[in-house]
C-alpha cells in the first residue's frame, strides 16, 4: 500500500516537503504540520469536498497524537538503510501493489518500479484516492485484500 523503498531517491516535491516539516517543527506548529501531512498525503490537487470529513478528522487526529507524544526517552540505534531497489527482481513470490491515483508522484513511480522489477507482482490503482487509500476507500481495499489471497 503507497509503497516505499530503500534507495529511492527523493523528488524536488518531497525534498521542499521534508524541508518545510522541519522548519515547522523547529518552532513547533504542531498544528501547521498535520495540516502540511494532510495537504500532502491526502488532499493533494483536489478540491477539498473530494476527501470526506471523518477521513480529514481521523487523519488531523492521527497527525497530532503522532505529534504531541514526543520522542521516546531511550536511544535507539539507526538501522542502516540497505539500497533495495536492484535486488526487487529477486522477490519471486506473489507481492501485490495497491496505490491511489492521486498519491504523491514519488509513490506513483515506486510502485511502477516494483511492479516492473518483480514478476510475479500485480498492480492496482484505487481511484478517487491518495497515499492512504485504505482509509479512503476502505471496503474497496479490503477486497482488492480478499481477491488477492484467495
Amino acid at each position: 500500500m503507497a509503497p516505499a523503498v530503500s534507495g529511492w531517491e527523493d523528488s524536488q516535491f518531497l525534498l521542499d516537503y521534508y524541508d518545510e516539516e522541519d522548519k515547522l517543527s523547529q518552532v513547533e506548529e504542531l498544528e501547521k504540520i498535520a495540516v502540511l501531512n494532510f495537504n500532502t498525503w491526502i488532499l493533494r490537487d483536489r478540491h477539498a469536498d473530494a476527501v470526506k470529513q471523518e477521513i480529514r478528522d481521523l487523519v488531523m487526529d492521527m497527525q497530532m497524537k503522532s505529534l504531541l507524544k514526543g520522542e521516546p526517552d531511550t536511544e535507539s540505534a539507526e538501522i542502516e538503510e540497505e539500497d533495495i531497489i536492484l535486488k526487487l527482481k529477486n522477490i519471486k513470490m506473489p507481492v501485490l501493489v495497491v496505490i491511489g491515483d492521486n498519491d504523491v508522484e514519488d509513490f506513483q513511480n515506486i510502485a511502477n518500479l516494483i511492479h516492473k522489477e518483480i514478476d510475479s507482482s500485480k498492480k492496482i490503482i484505487i481511484e478517487n484516492a491518495s497515499h492512504l487509500a485504505n482509509l479512503e476507500c476502505p471496503e474497496v481495499f479490503e477486497s482488492i485484500l480478499l481477491e488477492f489471497f484467495t
